[in-house]
C-alpha cells in the first residue's frame, strides 16, 4: 500500500470506529499509568489568575519555569512573561508579584522565546501602537528578576525590520542566529537585531513560489547540519491544497539534492471544497528521519490527523507505520496534533481534542506505531486545559502550558501542568537514596545542571563509563557528546538517565 492512500471519510470513519472499539477491548491489558504529578502548583496544576493563555515555556539554567504568553483585557492582548521555581509555585520577586507585562502598546503578542547563555530571558513579538495601526516586530531582553536589560538594544528593546506578509513562524532554537518567516520570505537575524546579509540575497532568502508550487509554510526548523527545513502546505490547486516542503542550505539556497529538486508535495484528501492539508510541526531524530504531524481536512467531524516520516534526504522512510505514515481518524471529537517532542527513541505528539475542551499526548513508537503501553492505549487526556507548548522537566516529566476555562463565557486563565510518564527502558537497580537528586535541562545540548554538587559517572548505554569526576560539581559540558541516550550515576548510587541532542 503507498503512503497516504487517499481515503474517504465514509470508510475511514468506520475503520475509526472499529480501531476504537478494537483499543478499548485491550487497553486494561496494556496501559501504563502516565499521571498528573500532584507535587507541582496545587495537586499537579499552576493557575496564574492574573493572566489568560500560555504560548511558549522553557526552563531556565537554574532550573526556573519561564513562561510567556498572554493577557487579554478586552478589546486588548498584552504580552506577559510569568516565572515560577521548578515545582510550579509563582515567584513573587520576579517582575511585579511574578508577573511582567509589556507596557507602553495597545496589544502585544509573542512570536517565540530563548533562554540565553546568560540566562536571561530573549523574546520576538509584535505590538501596536494603536488599535489600527502602529505595528512593530521587536526584540526584548529581560533579566533573571524581570527587568528589561538595559544593555540590550535601547533601554531592553530593538525594532527589526518587517515585510507587510505578516510574521508566520520564528525559529530561536540555534544559540547564535534567528530565522524567520515573514510572507514568502526567510530572513536571518543575530540576537543583536542585526540581519545576516550574507544569507539568501541580503538577508532574505526568498521561498519556491511558481505555477506549480506555491508554498505556504506553517514552521521552520534547522537541522542538525544547519540546513533550513520549511513545511506547510502547497496551493497551486486552489480547490484542494497539498502538503508540502521544501529545504534550503545554510547560506538560504534551495537545496535540489533534497526531494524532488528541494520541494515535495503531495494530496491525500479529496476534497470538492477548498480543505487544506497541512504539517504543522517536525523533529529530527536521532537517525536523521524527519517526522513530521498534520492535519487533513476541516470539517468537523472530518479531520484527519497523521504523523510521517522521510529520510535525511527527503523520500518516504516506508519502515515507518503503514509505508511512511500513521494516521488517526475519529468519526467524532478528533484529536489535532501539532506538536511533536523526542521522547528517547520514542516520539511524544502534543495536540487538543476538538468539540471537547481537553489537551492531549499521544506517544508513537519509533516504528510509526500507536504505543499502546503509553497511558489509555498510547493517549493521555486533561480535561478543561487546552495545551500550546511542551517541554521535558528533568528524565520523565513533562510541562505542559496552555490554558484553562473559567466559565462558559469563555474567560481563560494562564495555566501549567506537570505530568509524570513511565521510563522507555529498564536500568539496573541501585540503592535507593534517601532524597532525590534533580538534573536539567533534557535533553540537553552542551551542560547539565545538578541541583547539588556531586561526583558522578556518564555511561553510554553499553556500560562504558565515557566521563568521570571525582571532584564534586554541579555542572558538567557534554556538548562533546554523541546524540543519543546516556546514563548518569552519581556517588550516592542514583542513576538519572539524559537524551543529548545537538
Amino acid at each position: 500500500m503507498r503512503f497516504f492512500d487517499k481515503i474517504t471519510r465514509t470508510t475511514a470513519g468506520i475503520f475509526g470506529i472499529l480501531a476504537t472499539c478494537i483499543c478499548c477491548n485491550i487497553q486494561v491489558l496494556f496501559s501504563q499509568p502516565v499521571t498528573l504529578d500532584l507535587t507541582f502548583g496545587e495537586n499537579g496544576i499552576t493557575k496564574i489568575y492574573e493572566a489568560s493563555e500560555v504560548k511558549f515555556l522553557d526552563v531556565d539554567k537554574k532550573g526556573n519555569l519561564i513562561i510567556l504568553g498572554t493577557t487579554f483585557v478586552s478589546p486588548n492582548s498584552h504580552l506577559t512573561i510569568v516565572k515560577t521555581n521548578a515545582d510550579g509555585k509563582l515567584d513573587r520577586d520576579f517582575g511585579e508579584n511574578g508577573i511582567v507585562r509589556l507596557k507602553g502598546y495597545h496589544r502585544s503578542c509573542p512570536y517565540g522565546m530563548k533562554i540565553t547563555k546568560e540566562n536571561k530571558i530573549f523574546m520576538y513579538g509584535e505590538a501596536y501602537k494603536t488599535e489600527w495601526g502602529g505595528r512593530e516586530n521587536i526584540f526584548l531582553q529581560f533579566n533573571e528578576d524581570g527587568s528589561l536589560d538595559e544593555t540590550f538594544g535601547e533601554n531592553g528593546k530593538i525594532i527589526v525590520p518587517f515585510n507587510f506578509g505578516g510574521t508566520k513562524s520564528t525559529n530561536l532554537e540555534h544559540d547564535d542566529f534567528i530565522l524567520n518567516i515573514e510572507g514568502l520570505s526567510v530572513f536571518k537575524y543575530n540576537y543583536q537585531g542585526k540581519m545576516d546579509v550574507s544569507f539568501g540575497e541580503n538577508g532574505n532568502a526568498y521561498l519556491p513560489y511558481n505555477e506549480n508550487f506555491k508554498f505556504s509554510p506553517m514552521f521552520i526548523k534547522i537541522l542538525r547540519d544547519q540546513s533550513i527545513f520549511l513545511a506547510g502546505y502547497e496551493s497551486s490547486n486552489s480547490v484542494d491544497p497539498e502538503l508540502a516542503f521544501c529545504k534550503l542550505s545554510p547560506t538560504g539556497k534551495l537545496d535540489t539534492d533534497f526531494a524532488n529538486h528541494g520541494v515535495w508535495k503531495m494530496n491525500i484528501w479529496n476534497s470538492v471544497i477548498s480543505e487544506p492539508e497541512y504539517f504543522l510541526d517536525a523533529i529530527e531524530d536521532i537517525q536523521g528521519n524527519i517526522i513530521q504531524v498534520g492535519n487533513a481536512g476541516t470539517m468537523f467531524p472530518g479531520q484527519f490527523p497523521f504523523i510521517c516520516s522521510f529520510s535525511h534526504d527527503g523520500t518516504l522512510n516506508s519502515s515507518f507505520g503503514n509505508y511512511g505514515q500513521h494516521g488517526f481518524y475519529y468519526p467524532c471529537h478528533p484529536v489535532i496534533f501539532d506538536k511533536i517532542f523526542l521522547n528517547e527513541s520514542k516520539y511524544i505528539v502534543m495536540g487538543n481534542r476538538a468539540g471537547q475542551f481537553a489537551g492531549a499526548l499521544l506517544s508513537i513508537t519509533s516504528n510509526g506505531n500507536t504505543d499502546t503501553t503509553f497511558a489509555d492505549n498510547g493517549y493521555f487526556f486533561l480535561n478543561d486545559f487546552l495545551f500550546n507548548d511542551i517541554k521535558f522537566q528533568g528524565t520523565h516529566k513533562l510541562v505542559v502550558g496552555g490554558r484553562m476555562l473559567l466559565d462558559l463565557n469563555g474567560k481563560s486563565i494562564f495555566a501549567l501542568a506537570r505530568i509524570n510518564i513511565s521510563p522507555e527502558l529498564s536500568i539496573k537497580q541501585f540503592d535507593k537514596p534517601t532524597h532525590s537528586l534533580t538534573i536539567f535541562p533534557s535533553p540537553v545540548k552542551d551542560y547539565l545542571y545538578f541541583s547539588e554538587e556531586k561526583q558522578f559517572e556518564i555511561i553510554n548505554l553499553q556500560g562504558q563509563v565515557l566521563l568521570e569526576r571525582k571532584t564534586p560539581a554541579k555542572a558538567v559540558n557534554i556538548s562533546h557528546l554523541k546524540d543519543g541516550i546516556y546514563l548518569i550515576k552519581f556517588d550516592d548510587n542514583q542513576v538519572k538517565k539524559i537524551l543529548k541532542i545537538r
